[in-house]
């Protein structure tokens, strides 16, 4: 007995017995399914459409994770196709306490290959506008029981996107608009905050492999990666880029500004840097006619710039530079 009674076995023991107790909790007041039924009634409420997850799991590894195997955001009525929003894999890291008071907070969401399927149709109605569930009047929560009737509040600090694709089809596109884009290879990782209500900010930084725009004959394929700081607010509708320092077909450029999206289109206006470049850097983003004209190494001149980029908001001139 002489053994168990070194602080350092003791000490030992004790954790391993806390870690014990710690995952019986777990399964038996945070079991999978509930948390699952948890985060898809959050879901539904918010969104106002169908959300399905396949199998759930549940570890302490690193603090209460959860993964969400198959996870899928439904399209409104009227729209086939894919889902317009699925991963093979949703992972979260949650802080235990608050989920007591139906509240989900989440240090750290990972999306595992998500796929993203943005659809306008030619009557302008798309799979991206939500409508949340209205609440019902007539089922009013017992006195005493806790519930509110309200869906639990979510925040999320941090977000990862793992080989990520997006595809956005406009159908209102006219002739010579971009009528789809697509992102390829997509991943990200970014911190996230409200610093006042209704207003979002983000750092971080993201990469894609392949970015193919369809419509306009001289816009080339295109790879990218970005770092920036960006804030929303929800009731302007309006981006607000602090900072995005952005390499495409290893060009560096540098853009701030303010882009607020109306009914018609995004409104506002950018400052793109340009640091200097060799000239031959540009070849890529020439038309295909004039790129072979364009020859010589890195020693062949430099060039640099800065541009004032209008968004018009219109779809026929989108935007204008001076």
């Amino acid at each position: 007995m002489s053994f168990l009674r070194r602080k350092s076995v003791r000490a030992l023991v004790i954790t391993a017995a806390v870690l014990v107790l710690a995952v019986v909790a777990v399964k038996v007041f945070l079991p999978a399914e509930k948390i699952r039924d948890l985060a898809l009634e959050q879901a539904r409420a918010r969104l106002g459409r169908e959300v399905t997850v396949g199998d759930v799991s549940v570890t302490l590894r690193g603090g209460l994770g959860v993964r969400l195997a198959d996870f899928a955001v439904h399209n409104p009525e009227g729209f086939g196709g894919d889902h317009l929003v699925a991963a093979d894999g949703l992972e979260l890291k949650l802080a235990i306490r608050p989920l007591l008071d139906r509240e989900i907070q989440v240090h750290r969401l990972v999306l595992d290959t998500p796929r993203v399927n943005l659809v306008r149709l030619a009557d302008g109605s798309d799979n991206f506008t939500f409508i949340p569930v209205e609440e019902s009047p007539s089922a009013p929560p017992a006195e005493g029981s806790g519930e509110t009737g309200e869906a639990p509040a979510v925040s999320v600090a941090s977000l990862t996107l793992k080989n990520g694709n997006l595809v956005f089809n406009d159908g209102t596109a006219p002739e010579g608009g971009v009528s789809e884009f697509r992102l390829e290879g997509l991943n990200a990782g970014l911190t996230l905050d409200d610093p006042a209500p209704g207003t979002f900010h983000t750092t971080g930084r993201a990469t894609a492999g392949r970015i193919l725009v369809v419509g306009p004959p001289d816009i080339p394929e295109l790879d990218a990666a970005l770092d920036f700081d960006l804030t929303w607010d929800q009731d302007a509708s309006r981006l607000t880029i602090a900072r995005a320092d952005a390499t495409v077909l290893e060009l560096p450029l540098n853009a701030t500004g303010e882009v607020t999206m109306g009914d018609v289109g995004p409104t506002g206006t950018l400052r793109v840097a340009v640091p200097e470049q060799p000239v031959v850097g540009f070849k890529a983003f020439l038309p295909p006619e004039l790129a072979p004209k364009l020859t010589g190494d890195d020693k062949s001149g430099t060039v640099s710039g800065i541009f004032d980029v209008g968004l018009t908001g219109d779809a026929a001139n989108a935007w204008v530079t001076r």
